[in-house]
């Protein structure tokens, strides 16, 4: 992988997508826990998104159970929930269900935005990244896969150490 821009410390916007699949969700969130990533940035907005997309898709979960797994993405955000209705003006490129996200990395002057199964979001802003001037911390949108290899480029063993620690706490939940 040759991102123009280290991974290892880097501060990352998840999307609702991101936060959905237990599995990445844990080992993002992990990862940051071991400082491989500054604390993710989530806005109230995607945290919504994700909660309705998961009782939506998933209504044999008990709603307590999905409460205490969105109460934990807060506590390993630190607050970072906590963004206003930030809102992206230039409507050319992305999608109008998904310029909050955009709107929310640009605010937080975020250097990746961490994107899976996204219908094209990726690309839309990639594209509109290489059209604008560098005025922003923002480098690309990246998908969870793309992020694990650049940190097991970066630092192989601290990788290994966050995938034991992200398997051995859902094996005890």
């Amino acid at each position: 992988m040759n991102l123009d821009h280290p991974v290892t410390g880097s501060l990352i916007l998840l999307d609702a997508n991101v936060l959905y699949p237990i599995n990445i969700c844990d080992f993002i969130l992990t990862a940051s826990s071991l400082q491989l990533l500054a604390r993710p940035i989530i806005s109230s907005e995607i945290l919504d998104e994700a909660l309705r997309n998961i009782t939506t898709d998933r209504p044999d979960l008990e709603p307590a159970r999905v409460e205490r797994r969105f109460d934990a993405v807060r506590t390993a955000t630190d607050g970072h929930d906590r963004t206003g209705p930030y809102r992206f003006a230039d409507n050319s490129m992305i999608n109008t269900k998904d310029r909050h996200v955009l709107a929310t990395a640009l605010h937080h002057d975020v250097d990746y935005v961490i994107i899976t199964n996204d219908g094209g979001l990726t690309v839309k802003i990639s594209a509109w990244l290489a059209h604008r001037s560098r005025r922003h911390q923002l480098r690309a949108a990246i998908s969870p896969d793309q992020l694990t290899a650049a940190l097991i480029d970066e630092s192989p063993i601290s990788v290994i150490d966050c995938g034991c620690l992200s398997c051995d706490g859902r094996l005890r939940r």
